[in-house]
């Protein structure tokens, strides 16, 4: 495992392949080794073998699957795919962090904003980004969702929720005076 994850740190694929493939069949290694080889076999550029691999993955490591999934269908332009993944899995509260960030990220690509918003909490729960992170990215989907507001009342309703600091951001200021204009 140390081999293969080094080589693949190095972008040494080939062997990263031949050593997390040996780690794969160790029951305590499986899924971390198949998670990386996994994103050894995108980075490759072998994206049904990528798809392949997470497929191998069992219920210990869906969550992280799943999440890796929907970063390779981003990272291909595939945002729609990524959030039609993730929205379900959303819904029953089986995303980790990382899926929450992706789903907000995929949300936001394809213009459901609403969406984005509603995963924010989740994320904000689980304390992976640090403070300042989460407040710019709670800034960005609340641009977004000023900037796409359908109607006056649903605009003012996104700007009084919006907090003191987040009303003087001008990010947030620009959206809001876009949309009412």
């Amino acid at each position: 495992l140390v081999g293969g994850l080094s080589a693949f740190a190095e972008g040494e694929y080939a062997a990263a392949e031949r050593d997390l493939g040996k780690a794969a069949n160790h029951a305590t290694f499986r899924t971390p080794a198949l998670l990386t080889l996994a994103r050894v076999a995108h980075e490759r550029g072998a994206s049904d073998r990528a798809g392949g691999v997470l497929d191998t993955v069992d219920a210990s490591g869906m969550r992280a699957a799943d999440a890796l999934r929907a970063h390779f269908l981003i990272d291909g332009g595939r945002a729609a795919e990524a959030f039609a993944l993730l929205k379900p899995k959303a819904a029953a509260n089986a995303l980790s962090p990382r899926g929450w960030r992706l789903l907000i990220d995929a949300a936001l690509a394809t213009g459901d904003t609403r969406a984005a918003l509603d995963a924010l909490p989740a994320l904000a729960r689980g304390q992976s980004l640090t403070p300042e992170t989460q407040a710019a990215l709670e800034t960005r989907v609340l641009a977004a969702a000023l900037s796409t507001a359908p109607e006056a009342s649903r605009l003012n309703d996104l700007w009084n929720g919006a907090s003191r600091a987040q009303r003087r951001s001008p990010e947030l200021i620009a959206a809001f005076a876009r949309r009412c204009a």
